[in-house]
């Protein structure tokens, strides 16, 4: 009687395993994900984005060099080239690359982005309008660029270097 409770409880155990091995399912979660632990190669099935409000989303699928239909290694090379050639365009404070969902050997990916904030206007107080206008022709802001560091940068030495030459 002893062996065959133990028999069934070492069979009970073994389904249990095997359900773990199958699905890689987190608590709570009903899609399977992506194990980062041991890379799997997946179809891709389809790319979405979020957050893009200035910029085309196919276009932005594109440029990723994700390609729906096309074989890739989760964790990989071809998502971390994704993300820094997003990165390099320098439109971007934040991008992820996330699991939207995975079907059987398919994967679906969703490209999040937080767009860097645009230049809609600025001013100079403190300065004659004569020294305004020269500053304003010196920065030669553009209504609608990304406002990035470089571009602060640029422009507070272009202001030094206006008023250090007075």
């Amino acid at each position: 009687v002893a062996a065959v409770i133990m028999k069934k409880i070492i069979a009970l155990l073994c389904l249990v395993y095997a359900g773990n091995l199958n699905a890689q399912v987190l608590p709570g979660a009903k899609e399977p994900v992506a194990d980062y632990a041991l890379p799997t190669e997946y179809t891709l099935g389809g790319i979405t984005v979020s957050g893009a409000q200035f910029i085309d989303e196919a276009a932005l699928i594109r440029l990723s060099g994700l390609t729906p239909g096309e074989k890739i290694t989760v964790p990989g090379d071809k998502i971390t080239d994704a993300v820094n050639i997003l990165w390099k365009q320098g439109l971007f404070s934040d991008i992820r690359i996330l699991t939207e969902k995975i079907s059987s050997s398919t994967i679906f990916l969703t490209i999040r982005l937080q767009e860097k904030p645009r230049l809609s206007k600025f001013s100079l107080t403190g300065v004659s309008k004569v020294d305004a206008d020269k500053i304003r022709e010196s920065i030669q802001f553009v209504k609608g660029k990304p406002v990035t560091e470089t571009l602060k940068q640029n422009a507070l030495n272009k202001i030094r270097a206006y008023f250090s030459d007075k």
